[in-house]
């Protein structure tokens, strides 16, 4: 679904793709660059407030370590499990240890 806005600041139409109609966060402007919380609802605009720089590089960080499973506020960190050198398949490009020449 296409999502539409008229930035305040320029009066230019901005475009861009919304899974469901539903956003909630960072926007900014193509021509004036002017940064913006959004808030739409079935593509439709229910809040646009201006953003500082500092608070989107807030937004920004936050994003960044709930993307690599750190969390704040007291959530459950999920981490990916990764397998010791022993445990890896010969599959994925270590050979395994025959005792057999040529093996």
């Amino acid at each position: 679904m296409i999502a539409k806005i008229i930035c305040p600041s320029c009066q230019t139409l901005g475009q861009f793709s919304v899974d469901g109609g539903n956003f909630k966060g960072p926007y900014r402007c193509w021509k004036c660059r002017t940064l913006y919380t959004l808030d739409m609802v079935n593509s439709a605009v229910v809040s646009l407030q201006p953003l500082t720089d500092e608070e989107f590089k807030e937004i920004k960080a936050k994003q960044e370590a709930e993307k690599h499973g750190h969390t704040s506020g007291g959530g459950v960190a999920h981490t990916t499990l990764k397998r010791h050198r022993s445990m890896q398949s010969p599959l994925y490009g270590r050979r395994w240890k025959t005792g057999i020449p040529g093996a």
